[in-house]
């Protein structure tokens, strides 16, 4: 076994778990049936993907910056290169919470638009709605 292979197996040991992976499995589902969901316009879809957009984002807010201040997190990540694989892995989490913020702030900003509700069409009211030909 390579050094490097040792290093990996420090960090997370060669134990399969049972509730890791129901864990892992879980989310993949959740995501697939929430975007399928979403594709075909349904209104569970949107908020299925919402709930996992935000999910994805606290689970990698709390990874990669608040577990910073710890020593570990997006510096120790990006810092500890002996592993190239270990280092790919979380270079990939540092752009699963890249995405997982952008795709939050795409549903939240489009939230009208994405779930089907029609804009206002009601008049302004105040001094913006005043116009020239209201003034008589």
């Amino acid at each position: 076994m390579s050094p490097r292979s040792r290093n990996a197996l420090h960090l997370y040991g060669m134990a399969f778990s049972r509730s890791g992976a129901f864990l892992l499995a879980g989310t993949l589902v959740w995501f697939v049936v929430g975007y399928n969901l979403f594709l075909t316009g349904r209104r569970s879809g949107y908020w299925l993907m919402l709930a996992y957009a935000l999910t994805q984002s606290f689970f990698y807010l709390n990874s990669e910056v608040l577990l910073s201040f710890e020593g570990y997190g997006l510096p120790y990540h990006l810092g500890h290169t002996q592993d190239p694989i270990v280092w790919l892995t979380f270079v990939i989490g540092d752009l699963n919470f890249l995405a997982a913020l952008a795709m939050t702030v795409y549903l939240l900003s489009r939230r009208r638009t994405l779930l089907g509700v029609p804009l206002p069409t009601t008049p302004r009211q105040g001094p913006a709605a005043t116009t020239d030909e209201s003034r008589g």
